[in-house]
């Protein structure tokens, strides 16, 4: 479900001359947390996005992958002047 409550849009049929449709849909919690879904055809990834005082953390889990169903972590020191509060366009 999309944020604007619209269902993401169905898959192009396969073949070569079908563009492929890719969305990337935007969940905000807070000004410290964000869930980014990417969808891209039969591709599917979901991106959790935290901040703390001195941290980064990014958790992805690709759901498209039946062979592979773990998530990964990802820890990194905060960037300089880090803000999950800027503008959409940014």
């Amino acid at each position: 479900m999309r944020q604007d409550g619209a269902p993401p849009p169905a898959d192009p049929a396969p073949g070569p001359a079908t563009p492929r449709t890719r969305t990337v849909d935007v969940h905000r919690y807070g000004p410290d947390a964000v869930v980014l879904d990417v969808h891209l055809g039969q591709y599917r990834e979901v991106f959790f996005v935290l901040t703390g005082d001195k941290s980064v953390t990014i958790t992805m889990l690709d759901g498209s992958d039946p062979t592979h169903h773990e998530a990964q972590v990802f820890v990194f020191a905060k960037p300089w002047q880090w803000s999950l509060d800027a503008p959409d366009e940014e």
